[in-house]
């Protein structure tokens, strides 16, 4: 019950934080969980809500077990609600994923191996933007829809590519 209250207190001070008079600067609310760190929209943000039990946080888009939530934050970064932002490194990788997504995603990650599944559902061309390096890992990507893909220059030879799409 105690991190119910602290992730409460945590989310309902920075959703005050992110709906106060600022600069024209876009926000973020970011969810982080483990090796995924779910994003949405300052806008959104003011609609974050946790469930009777408190076991789930609930958002606009979708909503996402309390106790895999390590931490909350925010920042000044634009929102693209079909942006996945994937950065390896020799630790493994990490994930940015759009709340607007998380539905759709069927997401696996393994030290620097990921594994995204669209589902039939999401009728939108996704852009996967693949940055850092790994010595060990992979992308791999399927789905129904087309999807776009950005690679950083100083990804690793060693880091295997491999989409396919229907």
């Amino acid at each position: 019950m105690k991190k119910h209250c602290t992730l409460f207190g945590a989310a309902l001070l920075l959703v005050s934080a992110a709906l106060l008079p600022q600069s024209a600067a876009a926000q973020r609310l970011k969810i982080h969980c483990g090796a995924v760190t779910y994003v949405t929209s300052a806008t959104a943000a003011g609609q974050v809500t946790f469930s009777a039990d408190g076991s789930q946080l609930q958002l606009p888009e979708t909503s996402l077990e309390a106790a895999a939530v390590d931490s909350i934050t925010v920042d000044r970064a634009d929102y693209n609600p079909l942006a996945v932002g994937v950065v390896y490194s020799n630790g493994g990788a990490a994930l940015t994923v759009p709340c607007y997504l998380a539905d759709n995603l069927t997401i696996s990650v393994d030290g620097g191996h990921v594994s995204i599944v669209q589902s039939a559902d999401l009728q939108e061309e996704v852009v996967y933007a693949l940055t850092g390096s790994s010595t060990d890992g992979s992308f791999f990507m399927d789905g129904e829809y087309k999807a776009g893909e950005r690679r950083h220059r100083r990804l690793a030879k060693s880091l295997l590519l491999r989409e396919r799409s229907r």
